[in-house]
């Protein structure tokens, strides 16, 4: 595991604010060599719960559900795997599957799943500790069905209870052929109502859930038909799960990842967009009416493998969003009308990343939660996937005062390529850079540091040199904290904060 415990954060006009903890780690599966991929992440009083599917590390390989503590630090407390079942494989969902979070409870929408079909989906209460205080099963496939289900996301309802979506396949043998299941249930778990419905012979799966207008539910996903064509799915129902309308959209896109029913009553779907199959894609914003009229649909970071994943509407309006692009996944903010404000690269590893949840945190800032693979130089276990977690402040920033670059891009996840000793100093700092060799860059490296105000002390280039020892003297400068960047001429790269004695 590494760490970045960082002492302050900048507000915009460069005031010195209350601290914002920001740090980025990765859990367990580097060392103890067991897959795994975090799904959701709440923040309690003293830290962070990090739910995701991982590798048992009892020698079955079967995949459990597993909750992971992490402090303000982003030191990792404990792990909890509770194995529910023997003979079962478990997950949480794919994006953003937690509906509730009280003062000692969680609630987590949980599929098992084993090598006959006989799929389930459930309801699991757990304490703060990650243990489990109850379960109630809601749906139940039984080996005669053939067939198989599962609960891909969820949402705790403003009057109570819940609300699961996913999908349901009668068919083990055409597993090519589902439709979209939902329940609502009471706070205790009780089924009210479930349906299934879909357009036949289609492939449909549901990706994402949200309460709309206290009257209803919207639903994004994908439905995949013979021609291949507008495979996205954003579905309106009523308050009882009947559909009102469907709209197919994405071109050859397959991926609605998140679904917003915005403060001013209308509704944005993050999803992909392809102009042919198995090519390079777009990450896609679309706003839509309640009548499912497009507003405004916006496209961004094309290229390999480029969606959006997760989405959630701040306070005054904007928006956070997290999606993957050409192996890397990126955090971006965005105005109310799709406009982009800032954009965060995530770069762990060399491999493939991504981050299907991401929330705002009572500091200001935000967490991440995913997975990247180990493609890194002496990966212990080359190619298998961690679970990542990243903390940033308002910004988007892991070491703070790296909005004060002017650069919109940001690389996180290369703390480990800058290191300054000796830290805290007197004055003389000597910065050790070492950036992957298979890392492109534009144009020379700089150096900018900045001071607590946000003021520029140094600015100079650097060559392009990946690996150089670079001299700092601050030795005129009051005591503080100062940050330190390098940059190219396109985006911030690393980072490391300086204490002056």
């Amino acid at each position: 595991m590494r760490s970045v415990a960082l002492l302050v954060a900048l507000l915009g006009g460069g005031l010195l604010a209350s601290a914002q903890g920001t740090f980025q780690v990765y859990l367990d599966s580097v060392g103890y060599g067991y897959a795994g991929q975090g799904v959701g992440v709440q923040e309690v009083d003293d830290g962070y719960l990090v739910f995701a599917q991982q590798v048992a590390s009892d020698g079955t390989f079967r995949t459990h559900t597993v909750i992971h503590k992490v402090d303000l630090d982003g030191q990792w407390l404990w792990e909890n795997d509770p194995q529910y079942g023997i003979d079962q494989h478990y997950n949480f969902g794919i994006i953003d599957p937690l509906p509730e979070l009280s003062a000692d409870t969680t609630v987590a929408a949980v599929t098992g799943f084993g090598y006959s079909y006989s799929d389930t989906v459930s309801l699991y209460w757990l304490n703060l500790a990650g243990d489990t205080l109850r379960t109630k099963r809601l749906y139940h496939l039984q080996q005669s069905d053939s067939g198989y289900c599962g609960v891909r996301a969820s949402v705790r309802l403003g009057q109570g209870g819940f609300v699961l979506a996913g999908f349901e396949s009668r068919s083990a043998i055409d597993t090519s052929v589902s439709q979209v299941l939902l329940l609502r249930t009471t706070n205790l778990g009780d089924t009210l109502w479930s349906k299934v419905f879909g357009q036949l012979g289609r492939e449909e799966d549901v990706f994402a859930i949200a309460e709309y207008l206290n009257e209803g539910f919207l639903l994004a996903g994908y439905s995949l038909n013979a021609t291949g064509t507008d495979r996205c799915m954003l579905i309106r129902t009523d308050s009882l799960g009947n559909q009102i309308w469907r709209r197919q959209f994405g071109n050859r896109g397959y991926f609605a990842g998140s679904v917003v029913a915005t403060q001013d009553g209308n509704i944005v779907t993050a999803s992909d967009y392809a102009d042919t199959g198995g090519g390079p894609s777009y990450a896609n914003l679309i706003k839509w009416s309640p009548g499912g009229v497009p507003i405004w649909d916006k496209k961004f970071r094309y290229g390999s493998d480029a969606a959006m994943m997760d989405l959630d509407e701040l306070p005054d309006g904007s928006l956070i969003g997290t999606g993957r692009w050409g192996g890397a996944a990126f955090v971006r903010k965005f105005t109310s009308d799709g406009d982009s404000i800032w954009d965060r690269q995530v770069f762990f590893m060399g491999g493939f990343h991504d981050l299907p949840d991401i929330e705002p945190t009572s500091d200001g800032g935000f967490i991440a939660v995913g997975s990247g693979s180990q493609y890194f130089v002496g990966a212990p276990h080359p190619a298998m996937n961690t679970i990542i977690v990243v903390k940033m402040d308002s910004f988007g920033c892991v070491v703070p005062g790296c909005q004060l670059t002017g650069l919109i891009e940001i690389m996180l996840g290369l703390q480990d390529a800058l290191h300054a000793y000796p830290n805290p100093s007197s004055g003389l700092f000597t910065l050790a850079l070492a950036l992957p060799q298979e890392l492109e860059t534009t144009g020379a490296l700089r150096l900018r540091v900045f001071d607590a105000l946000g003021r520029t002390v140094v600015d100079r280039s650097l060559g392009n040199a990946y690996e150089q020892s670079i001299p700092l003297d601050l030795s005129g400068k009051p005591p503080g904290v100062y940050n330190a960047h390098i940059t190219d001429e396109r985006r911030m790269l690393t980072g490391v904060t300086l204490v002056k004695e």
